[in-house]
């Protein structure tokens, strides 16, 4: 149903309350001067003036630890898969680095040049498409906005340190050009990780080239923004595990380059984050490297969590967990049952771009199998499909009267946010409520001898469980029976409903869902088999 103009006015005001006035301030600077994407001058004025010395990083087995566990992006010639959608240009020469038909995260992917860390990708293959985008420069246009930016130069400079091969000079002072040019437009319009990706960047690319004079305002702006954006436990604030494994794998990029550098006190300072963060990533992600798709997070995007142990373990750093459940989220495993619960708020009220209405959701394996699942991301596109995974009804939780707990808009708006309270909780059992509706909406879960256990206490509310592809549910005389688990509940009308899960971008599969309508109260009760 369209909303009315008041809705509208009262929408954009819940919208934009929570912005800081730096990122307002930034946001009307960019859009004037349409800065973010445009490219470096080719005329080399902003060269440092140095020698090209770039430093040595350290080696041994650390070297190979540039490589991360992601999907092979890159087959001969130049035909790369992102996102589940592969596109060949046929020859590198005729590659298009401002190529559309796929969505602007597709080709943001191509700029990012994360493939350059698959293995067996040789040196004169790379050599060949680097030398193409710096070919095109002038040509590229969402390539040189500051995320892809940051991204990218990374990339290259640990490319060619893992190949153990020197960097030519041309490529040398296309990074000069993009370190000068992503320093005139970093990302305070956003904040968030967009921010510390910069920061990462920049600070990588000052040690790589020597500019110890700059390297000391990118660390302030680093350890600022380390101190914003981690939680006491040590999760990324915008609640995306996701986002928290990109994070951290490209810190472990600037840990490993500042180790490198004696000038810097850079490697000591950032390794107590560093621990947290590890820490607080195993805590969340089971034996098999599961981890709930709790906000924006999906397959296939971030390092596996085997990859991010063995790297940080060869940089030295271990982990430590502190203050858990600072997050708010919780990760029970009782025998057969392991339970993931969200209890954190929308995340940080001035960048929930990667927020979900899912307020109190849960997520459950069985056997160590995926039984009740998040119906997870498979778009960015301002669409009917973002809208929905985005919703509360694509989550393991209550919708009140139709409407979101939270004012999802826009593919990454939100209007009025639900706060959660937790009101008691002690080993597996947690009682929390939340605002987002006329009338709170309160849930007790509770885990004990391999039974799960859900109370809603709600006016009139629909509760919905989404099965994994896999499961078959069937549901006779009240009860609801799969491979697995079984459910029942003692009040309201039930049915199954079919879905689309999304396991990956652009990639959905079938599965059911189990739909729940009552009033007053509703006790939900899982068994393992």
């Amino acid at each position: 149903m369209p909303i009315t103009l008041p809705q509208k006015l009262l929408r954009f005001f819940h919208t934009v309350a929570d912005l800081r006035g730096k990122q307002l301030m930034y946001q009307v600077y960019y859009r004037i001067t349409g800065r973010l994407n445009k490219p470096a001058a080719n005329d080399n004025k902003h060269l440092l003036g140095i020698e090209y010395a770039p430093v040595k990083l350290p080696g041994g087995s650390i070297t190979k630890l540039s490589c991360s566990t992601l999907p092979v992006r890159l087959s001969e010639r130049a035909c790369f898969t992102f996102l589940n959608v592969r596109h060949d240009f046929g020859a590198i020469e005729q590659m298009n680095w401002n190529f559309s038909a796929h969505g602007k995260l597709w080709v943001y992917n191509l700029n990012y040049f994360e493939f350059l860390r698959q293995p067996g990708l040789t040196v004169a293959h790379a050599q060949k498409i680097i030398d193409h985008w710096i070919a095109s420069e002038t040509t590229i246009e969402d390539g040189w906005e500051p995320y892809p930016t940051s991204l990218r130069t990374v990339n290259w400079i640990l490319f060619y340190h893992a190949k153990e091969s020197t960097m030519p000079r041309h490529v040398l002072e296309s990074i000069n050009r993009q370190y000068h040019n992503l320093s005139g437009k970093i990302e305070y319009h956003l904040l968030g990780n967009h921010l510390l990706e910069n920061a990462c960047a920049l600070c990588c690319i000052a040690i790589f080239l020597g500019d110890m004079p700059s390297l000391a305002r990118w660390e302030k702006l680093l350890f600022t923004e380390l101190k914003e954006q981690y939680l006491a436990d040590g999760a990324h604030y915008e609640l995306s595990i996701m986002y928290h494994l990109i994070l951290l794998w490209r810190q472990l990029d600037l840990y490993h380059l500042a180790l490198s550098a004696p000038k810097t006190t850079l490697a000591p300072a950032l390794a107590p984050s560093l621990r947290k963060q590890l820490g607080w990533a195993q805590s969340m992600i089971n034996r098999r490297g599961d981890f709930p798709h709790f906000n924006d997070s999906t397959n296939g995007i971030a390092p596996e969590m085997e990859a991010i142990n063995d790297r940080a373990s060869a940089l030295g750093i271990s982990p430590v967990i502190e203050n858990v459940g600072a997050s708010g989220y919780r990760h029970w495993e009782d025998g057969r049952i392991e339970v993931w619960i969200d209890t954190a708020q929308i995340g940080p009220a001035y960048i929930p771009g990667h927020a979900h209405a899912d307020s109190l959701g849960f997520i459950l394996y069985v056997n160590g199998e995926p039984a009740i699942v998040d119906s997870g991301i498979s778009t960015y596109e301002k669409n009917e499909r973002r809208a929905w995974e985005r919703s509360t009804a694509a989550h393991n939780t209550v919708e009140g009267r139709g409407k979101n707990s939270s004012d999802v808009w826009g593919g990454f708006r939100v209007g009025k946010k639900a706060r959660t309270t937790i009101e008691h909780e002690d080993g597996f059992f947690i009682c929390a409520h939340h605002n987002g509706y006329d009338v709170a909406h309160r849930r007790t879960l509770r885990c004990e001898n391999e039974v799960l256990t859900i109370i809603d206490e709600f006016d009139e509310g629909t509760a919905r469980f989404h099965f994994a592809a896999s499961e078959r549910p069937s549901l006779i005389g009240g009860v609801l029976r799969s491979k697995l688990f079984s459910m029942t509940w003692d009040n309201g009308n039930a049915r199954l409903i079919p879905y689309d899960r999304a396991t990956g971008f652009n990639r959905l599969e079938p599965a059911w869902c189990l739909v729940v309508d009552f009033k007053k109260k509703l006790t939900t009760q899982i068994q393992a088999f």
